[in-house]
């Protein structure tokens, strides 16, 4: 009869070492607490068993050997994991946008390119193209120029930031008549008269004639029309 209560005083004793043991060295909680309520994301983890069953997307990162979330996921709280998004998709918190889209942001509750980016089919938002650097849309030079365009190397794959009614003398592109425009003086450049309105300019009389305007007329084709005479 002793002998029977001895071991199982010992089993006792044996059993409680080893839960003691697999928690706290082998899994590392750092309470009883943590057991009950579940792991966060960074708490110490073996499998990705011990992570999943309080954490949604996430998995044991067996290298640093912690709850993290999975591959494309953003962490949003030490509880939660949500997936990455692509433009115009539903999203809560900017990291979403971000993981596959650079210069993105949530607003809205849906992925959008930051101001000053352009959209480009769902995973890019284009920085600003300036003259003679690459482009790969009209609207990506416009972000920098209103009045330069995509002259395409390769048709509707890449090509250079060129100005679309030529330049004047300073360099800058030229609006032209009916060129885009933010102000008045920009119209003006090429045509004294001529008014910025609804982003255009537009010239008195419905055309600009005077000299000025002129200067927006390409240099090659005013070759060809002198040769023709």
């Amino acid at each position: 009869m002793e002998t029977k209560s001895f071991h199982s005083v010992l089993f006792l004793a044996l059993w409680t070492i080893t839960s003691a043991a697999t928690s706290s060295e082998f899994y590392g909680y750092r309470n009883f607490q943590r057991l009950v309520a579940g792991l966060r994301l960074g708490d110490e983890c073996r499998f990705t068993t011990d992570c999943t069953k309080s954490l949604k997307n996430s998995h044991c990162d067996i290298q640093k050997g912690v709850c993290t979330c999975l591959p494309y996921h953003h962490q949003v709280n030490p509880t939660s994991c949500l997936p990455a998004s692509l433009l115009g998709y539903s999203c809560e918190a900017d990291g979403q946008c971000q993981i596959k889209v650079a210069n993105s942001l949530c607003s809205e509750k849906k992925c959008q390119c930051q101001r000053g980016f352009l959209p480009h089919r769902k995973d890019k938002c284009l920085p600003p193209a300036f003259l003679g650097q690459y482009c790969v849309k009209d609207e990506q030079c416009h972000l920098s120029d209103l009045n330069s365009k995509c002259h395409f190397i390769v048709r509707g794959v890449y090509g250079r930031c060129q100005c679309a009614f030529g330049s004047g003398s300073d360099g800058k592109c030229l609006p032209g008549e009916g060129g885009g425009c933010r102000e008045d003086v920009e119209c003006q450049r090429t045509h004294p008269q001529a008014l910025c309105k609804d982003g255009t300019c537009q010239c008195p009389n419905g055309r600009c004639t005077d000299v000025a305007a002129l200067q927006v007329v390409n240099p090659f084709k005013l070759y060809q029309v002198a040769e023709y005479f």
